[in-house]
């Protein structure tokens, strides 16, 4: 009986926890629901460096529609992840495209998330093919 008051217990004061930790998972959701989108982790991948222009961002990924990269641009810039700002290549500056802090932050998300895939893939695999 004892140690069913102190689960009961525990339940009551971590109550707060649970709620926090509810947070952090609705949290994790939409950062996951953002990175799933097509050419989301490229595009911010290939601004890390630096700002860049349409073009050489449409150069680096290979693939993507001039009309897909300008959405997923706006839907970067409506997110605030990247910004336009003014790039100067071989003297002649046009409009580009830069991470902003929160940009910049993603990408060390997704440093660290390809980090945990290289650590836990090769155990997948071998439990997979086993």
């Amino acid at each position: 009986m004892e140690a069913n008051d102190r689960r009961r217990h525990d339940r009551r004061t971590t109550r707060t926890e649970v709620l926090a930790t509810a947070a952090e998972i609705r949290g994790a959701t939409l950062v996951a629901d953002l990175l799933a989108r097509r050419w989301v982790v490229p595009i911010v991948a290939s601004l890390h460096d630096g700002p860049r222009r349409h073009f050489e961002i449409a150069n680096a990924l290979q693939g993507v529609s001039t009309k897909v990269l300008t959405e997923t641009l706006r839907f970067l810039q409506a997110e605030d992840i990247v910004e336009r700002c003014l790039v100067e290549r071989d003297g002649v500056v046009g409009a580009g495209y830069a991470l902003t802090a929160r940009g910049d932050a993603l990408y060390e998300l997704v440093v660290a998330l390809g980090g945990w895939w290289s650590t836990h893939e090769p155990t997948a695999r071998e439990k997979r093919t086993g």
